[in-house]
């Protein structure tokens, strides 16, 4: 099974999930793209790029955390998030997503935390 993991500065971590999952399951061909520092609105621009590196049989997506810690209107996430899900769909993959905090849980003691 072909994996891509496309997600934001967790994803990106050199010594975080991605590496450690690779580690466990060989059996898996994991690759990932971790962008910190941008959005669901400038990952439109770069999805397409990634997915022509397939066919993947499944994109994991972690990119529900920026919902959670900008100031963007559901509207502004919602048309983003869905372009870049539907894109995964469009080139014949199955789609995942999940939430992950970044280490140390400082979003754990802010009030936008309770929300999800």
């Amino acid at each position: 099974m072909k994996i891509l993991v496309f997600g934001f500065s967790v994803t990106a971590n050199t010594q975080g999930y991605v590496p450690r999952l690779r580690a466990l399951r060989p059996d898996l061909q994991i690759e990932w793209c971790g962008l910190g520092g941008i959005t669901c609105q400038q990952a439109v621009y770069l999805i397409e790029r990634e997915l022509a590196r397939g066919p993947f049989d499944l994109v994991l997506f972690d990119i529900t955390t920026q919902w959670r810690a900008t100031k963007f209107s559901f509207h502004d996430y919602y048309w983003p998030a869905r372009y870049l899900l539907e894109a995964a769909h469009r080139v014949g993959s199955q789609v995942a997503a999940m939430h992950l905090y970044p280490a140390g849980g400082r979003y754990a003691r802010r009030s936008f935390a309770r929300r999800h």
